[in-house]
């Protein structure tokens, strides 16, 4: 696992991490301070412990390691920025939102910069603030997860999963053997969206989109284009 660096956040996408607000709150001047990192990661860690505890992602990523689909892991040096940085111990799974810690009020940082581990205390902490520090923007609006397609646009508001597997690694089945478990796997995936978007609104009091990625869709492919 990879944490959140000066460089390679600039993987991120969109990366609109909101600089003269970083300054004013004592987190970067010409560029974003070490603290800057430490609180994003340290914020994005208790996030996702969060997600395990509140959604049955472990189960999901357990059930489809297991499945007669074969979904065929991504290889270590094939991961996108996302799925390089999580904290998340998943083959498939991982958090696809950013986050904007500087939209934290100086009391915020200074409780962020104390918790060490997910319990209640940071747990409501978390809850309370995920819509703010997920979110770019000052209000709710529409906002693009990738590609700007249907597929990778989502409330501003929403928590994002990313799902990816190699998809054509299988070379020893026919064409119509392939298809139809391409086919499958996409009706899977739309099932496991669904109980995401419900469980999520329920547990965590807003909405959890589930996007499936492939090597087109990655933003550092994407990027190259």
């Amino acid at each position: 696992m990879e944490k959140i660096t000066a460089e390679n956040i600039e993987k991120s996408y969109p990366n609109l991490v909101d600089f003269d607000l970083a300054r004013e709150k004592g987190l970067g001047d010409e560029k974003l301070s070490e603290k800057y990192f430490e609180l994003v990661n340290k914020y994005k860690a208790l996030f996702e412990k969060l997600l395990l505890e509140e959604l049955p992602l472990q189960l999901i990523d357990d059930n489809m390691k297991k499945s007669e689909l074969k979904f065929i892991p991504i290889k270590d040096e094939d991961k996108d920025y996302y799925q390089m940085t999580t904290t998340m111990p998943l083959d498939y799974i991982y958090a696809r939102n950013n986050f904007y810690v500087e939209k934290l009020s100086k009391e915020d940082l200074e409780a962020l910069g104390s918790f060490d581990e997910l319990n209640d205390e940071s747990r409501e902490f978390i809850k309370r603030t995920l819509k703010d520090v997920i979110n770019p923007y000052d209000e709710n609006t529409m906002i693009f997860y990738g590609p700007e397609n249907g597929k990778h646009m989502c409330d501003s508001t929403d928590i994002v999963i990313g799902i990816r597997y190699d998809e054509f690694a299988d070379t020893e089945v026919s064409d119509e053997e392939f298809q139809k478990r391409f086919l499958d796997q996409l009706k899977l995936i739309s099932q496991l969206a669904t109980i995401l978007e419900v469980v999520g609104l329920d547990k965590l009091g807003t909405a959890v989109k589930l996007i499936q990625y492939n090597e087109v869709s990655i933003m550092e492919k994407y990027h190259q284009k």
